[in-house]
């Protein structure tokens, strides 16, 4: 989890890091805003829909191509296993790479989080005519504040870990034209939010038991 926290990853997604295990392809980043979920990763050149996706030993892929089909908070994650070369039978589901991730759990000593990280249009310079793609936006502003908390319930026998991200996403465009065809100007701003929670039972001091919720809420669109 330490290492992750490190990694230089703009947009803070699993993606960003598994494109840095080697012979990982395939994982395109979108060059105005540094999002890399415009492809999966490819192992060994099986393909974007080789691989398995497991969250505390459950797998979470997308059923038709594969893909991560859950997301989850990378602030969520403790360690991810890339096993980009032949695994054991138990993995399975699974011809090109398999991603496994164990989820964090709480303690007897609290800690929490609170950060934002932003890129505002105010930040950035014009765009340059001969270079500009009509299909780009002209200015786009990315907000993402998260939420990290946890600590004990019951010391020694029940603690919980909670992690929240809230994105903002904005793009907006300048009226252009493409030899006869009109492009109109416009706005458009995304709000999403990603709840990961977790409780964690001492059943005695061998085995623990765990009950994790997800919650991916599309909350608005306008423009």
């Amino acid at each position: 989890s330490q290492d992750l926290e490190k990694l230089p990853a703009q947009n803070r997604t699993i993606l960003d890091a598994v494109k840095f295990v080697p012979g990982v392809v395939g994982v395109r980043a979108n060059m105005t805003t540094g999002i890399a979920t415009e492809g999966q990763p490819s192992f060994r050149g099986e393909g974007e829909e080789g691989n398995n996706w497991i969250v505390d030993g459950l797998s979470v892929s997308d059923v038709r191509v594969r893909s991560f089909g859950v997301r989850v908070n990378v602030d969520a994650i403790d360690e991810i296993q890339v096993i980009s070369d032949s695994f054991n039978p138990e993995f399975g589901s699974a011809y090109g790479g398999i991603i496994n991730m164990v989820t964090k759990s709480g303690s007897n000593n609290w800690s929490g989080e609170f950060s934002l990280l932003f890129t505002d249009k105010g930040l950035q310079a014009a765009k340059e005519s001969q270079l500009s793609i009509v299909s780009e936006p002209t200015h786009f502003s990315d907000y993402n504040s998260y939420f990290n908390l946890g600590g004990p319930l019951i010391k020694n026998k029940l603690w919980f870990f909670c992690s929240d991200n809230f994105y903002r996403n904005a793009k907006e465009t300048s009226s252009s034209t493409i030899d006869y065809l009109a492009i109109p100007g416009g706005k458009q701003t995304i709000m999403t939010n990603n709840l990961f929670t977790k409780l964690t039972y001492a059943l005695n001091s061998n085995h623990n038991l765990s009950l994790t919720t997800i919650l991916n809420k599309f909350l608005s669109q306008h423009g």
